[in-house]
């Protein structure tokens, strides 16, 4: 939840930046499109909060995929960008080994990407390069991979990182915001 809303803060807060300096304001697009990001934002974060709410029904197992076809590349790009937004201090490099269209849960896989993105840069050093890349593994599916310049994880945690809220104590997090 707070990806989305910090996310959507920087917007605001860049509109209203340039809305006290009304002068400087070159185009009302530079407004329109930061309102477009603000309401997939709030979109994004109605539907994490009720994700959230059926949080009973995922651990059930009654888990309900809203499949649709989309394109993988654009929805790796939008979602970067996004990320982009609230952190100035990391590259992000997007890699499109083939574009591909996929039938699946658009809100999930931008979750998925969502979380190792801001993994890679809250574990990598200020200034570092995080690497997104969609390819196609040997097996000939589709992957979306993101590579660090971090520290890496330790082989005795590599196990434990897929325990419900693990965190690997004394880990160096640098702050997203």
């Amino acid at each position: 939840l707070k990806t989305p809303i910090t996310s959507i803060k920087g917007y605001v807060q860049f509109i209203l930046k340039m809305l006290e300096k009304e002068q400087e304001i070159r185009s009302p697009l530079q407004i329109k499109s930061s309102l477009v990001r603000i309401d997939r934002l709030v979109l994004r974060l109605t539907r994490l909060i009720t994700e959230m709410l059926d949080l009973s029904r995922i651990e059930a197992g009654r888990l309900e995929l809203r499949t649709e076809l989309f394109s993988l590349n654009e929805l790796v790009t939008v979602t970067v960008e996004d990320i982009l937004y609230t952190n100035l201090k990391h590259t992000i490099n997007i890699y499109h080994d083939f574009s591909c269209h996929v039938n699946a849960d658009k809100d999930r896989i931008g979750q998925v990407i969502i979380n190792l993105v801001v993994n890679a840069i809250k574990y990598s050093p200020n200034n570092d390069i995080v690497e997104v890349r969609i390819h196609k593994t040997e097996k000939n599916q589709v992957a979306v991979s993101v590579k660090d310049y971090g520290i890496g994880i330790d082989k005795k945690e590599q196990q434990k990182i897929f325990e419900r809220f693990y965190r690997i104590e004394g880990s160096e997090e640098q702050n997203f915001s």
